[in-house]
């Protein structure tokens, strides 16, 4: 299937989502901040990113923003905050608010790469 890149500084959640989606056929790669996002999409050749919007160091809005200078790939933002997702959402493929269930995560994964770009 697809290699997908995911950060979020919760590694707990972290491990449930990446293994959720390599159970449903994808490469996952993880990462707890956006600083080296463009290396890991370019070395594992990803085709999608899935990011927080608020970490502690390198927040996923500043990925976000790297990303879509190098790549054209598309990108689903996660937040507990609604006001964070509202901005991103005229510039990423989706939007998840937390708490969400690994079923949405993966269904909406799967409408993303299914969506031509």
């Amino acid at each position: 299937m697809s290699s997908i890149i995911l950060l979020d500084d919760d590694e707990q959640l972290s491990s449930l989502f990446a293994l959720t989606l390599e159970s449903a056929g994808h490469t996952v790669m993880t990462a707890t901040n956006s600083e080296h996002v463009v290396d890991l999409i370019a070395e594992n050749q990803a085709a999608l990113l899935i990011t927080d919007l608020v970490m502690p160091e390198h927040e996923g809005m500043e990925g976000i923003f790297a990303v879509l200078r190098t790549f054209r790939i598309p990108i689903i933002a996660m937040s507990s905050y609604r006001e964070y997702l509202n901005i991103v959402e005229p510039i990423v493929a989706a939007v998840l608010q937390k708490p969400l269930q690994t079923q949405t995560l993966v269904e909406t994964v799967e409408q993303v790469l299914r969506t031509p770009r």
